[in-house]
């Protein structure tokens, strides 16, 4: 397991907790470009029916943050879908994993 902060201890505890309330397996990282400025590219998390878990998270999102939890094995990264030419409207798949809730359950 590798090293995680206590943000994305909190991250993953609205993520299992979304996940069970939404009977759902996968978390969606969804990335859209505007398509001018001063707009830029707007990112949120998809759990089941459920797009606005972002607002739950103790701070701003950061993909990073995912990723750290893919490295400490909390989650898998399942598929990265791109549908634009510009790569900027993407769909990243994450699926929680056993240690991911065990842990998220015991903090």
């Amino acid at each position: 397991m590798g090293p995680t902060s206590d943000q994305q201890a909190a991250i993953l505890r609205v993520l299992v907790e979304a996940c069970e309330r939404e009977g759902a397996e996968e978390i969606i990282l969804r990335s859209e470009w505007l398509g001018y400025l001063p707009y830029g590219v707007y990112c949120w998390v998809v759990v089941g029916a459920t797009s606005d878990v972002v607002a739950q998270f103790p701070g701003p999102l950061d993909s990073s943050d995912l990723d750290a939890m893919v490295a400490a094995g909390w989650l898998e990264r399942v598929r990265h879908e791109v549908f634009s030419k510009d790569g900027m409207d993407t769909d990243t798949t994450y699926r929680l994993t056993r240690m991911g809730r065990d842990i998220a359950r015991s903090r």
